[in-house]
């Protein structure tokens, strides 16, 4: 018997060795995966990080663009106010341009955030927050862009088309290449060459205040959609979730 007891004993140690083993072993699994897992989700809010930052820009540079346009176009429309019975106005081709042929409209970027979303990890982010505002960041950005789209629609089927046979295009064409030539730094000061006769009657007017109206509104809604990204910006996680 006491051998028997021995062998049992024995048997026993061996089992709760295997049996623990096991469980070692599935601990150490589940703790690879979750730290093999941490890492890729680390990867990916790098890189959302780093679009978040790069669609700042851009919005940033976007407000700069609709100032421009706006200021333009408002400078203009006193202009022709103040000289309502002439049927043209004189503009530097700058400003004619920027009223007339420069349309700016946002591309953002959203690849890094939909990735995030396709790989299922956008719930292991822990701030309910950041998973709302990465979740729904694509549609407020297409909200934000809504009244550009209509002033860019104004613009090609309304004010072009109106006054395209009353004025020479070439100067602001010239305009036009040289602006996107150089990478549209929208700080940069444009060199004016000549004066425009702008055509100054209430249609022209009135299709120019419109496109203002969207483009005011659009420049509002790009403001709020900057402060949106420095919200998530300030909530993404240093190498944590």
């Amino acid at each position: 018997m006491t051998g028997f007891h021995r062998y049992s004993t024995r048997l026993l140690l061996e089992g709760c060795v295997v049996v623990l083993s096991i469980l070692i072993a599935f601990l150490l699994d589940a703790w690879w995966e979750d730290r093999k897992s941490q890492h890729e989700l680390d990867l990916e809010l790098t890189g959302v990080r780093a679009e978040l930052e790069f669609n700042r820009n851009l919005v940033s540079r976007e407000i700069q663009s609709l100032n421009r346009v706006s200021t333009a176009g408002s400078n203009v429309i006193e202009m022709m106010n103040a000289t309502k019975d002439s049927p043209s106005v004189q503009v530097p081709d700058t400003m004619a341009w920027s009223i007339t042929l420069w349309g700016p409209t946002l591309d953002a970027s959203f690849g890094a955030v939909e990735t995030l979303i396709g790989s299922g990890r956008l719930g292991e982010i822990e701030n309910p927050e950041l998973r709302s505002g990465l979740g729904g960041l694509k549609y407020i950005v297409e909200d934000a862009i809504e009244d550009e789209f209509v002033a860019r629609q104004i613009q090609i089927e309304q004010q072009i088309p109106m006054i395209s046979d009353r004025i020479d295009l070439a100067p602001l064409s010239r305009i036009d290449a040289e602006f996107f030539g150089t990478g549209t730094l929208v700080t940069r000061e444009l060199q004016s060459y000549v004066a425009i006769d702008y055509p100054n009657d209430i249609e022209v007017r009135n299709v120019i205040q419109h496109r203002l109206t969207w483009l005011v509104s659009a420049r509002f809604e790009m403001e709020r959609l900057l402060e949106h990204l420095d919200e998530l910006i300030a909530m993404m996680p240093q190498g944590g979730r």
